[in-house]
């Protein structure tokens, strides 16, 4: 899975608001709850993020391995 999480704690960091992101029409409001549930996104997404905030992906997404319950009985392999 593909966090925001690393964008969250960024911005925070840097002190900018989701606010004023989208009052700077980097972003929706849509996308601004997608990014809290991390949602997947284009991309092109990420590099206009990344335009915008003058940064590197790596700064603002992670990767989180799958890992199964033990309640699912499940392979995705």
């Amino acid at each position: 899975m593909i966090s925001f999480r690393p964008l969250l704690r960024y911005l925070k960091e840097h002190e900018i608001s989701m606010y004023q992101m989208i009052k700077d029409g980097v972003i929706t409001p849509t996308e601004s709850t997608r990014i809290r549930g991390d949602h997947n996104f284009r991309l092109s997404f990420v590099g206009r993020l990344c335009e915008y905030l003058d940064c590197k992906p790596e700064d603002i997404i992670e990767y989180i391995p799958y890992e199964p319950d033990e309640d699912n009985d499940y392979d995705i392999s």
